[in-house]
């Protein structure tokens, strides 16, 4: 099943490319599938992931970061918070 692609605002506002895909059955969860920084949402091993992930009943959102593939921004701008592991 073909799903169409949305944007949705990021915590600056620039839009971020995204493409949901509904879980093959009842859905028993939700994954946002995101591939590596440097890579897009069309990445072969994101899109099979995500078709596994339907046939096991969890829908899947895969979405690029700011400024890769048809997001706005640019991903030099790109902050990630560091998270403590105490």
């Amino acid at each position: 099943m073909r799903s169409e692609r949305f944007n949705f605002p990021n915590a600056t506002g620039e839009q971020l490319a995204a493409t949901p895909r509904p879980a093959a059955r009842q859905a028993d969860g939700l994954c946002a599938v995101r591939p590596l920084f440097h890579l897009r949402q069309g990445y072969l091993a994101a899109k099979r992931i995500a078709e596994r992930l339907t046939l096991h009943g969890i829908a899947v959102l895969r979405f690029d970061f700011t400024g890769l593939g048809a997001s706005e921004g640019e991903f030099a701008n790109t902050h990630f918070p560091r998270t403590s592991t105490t």
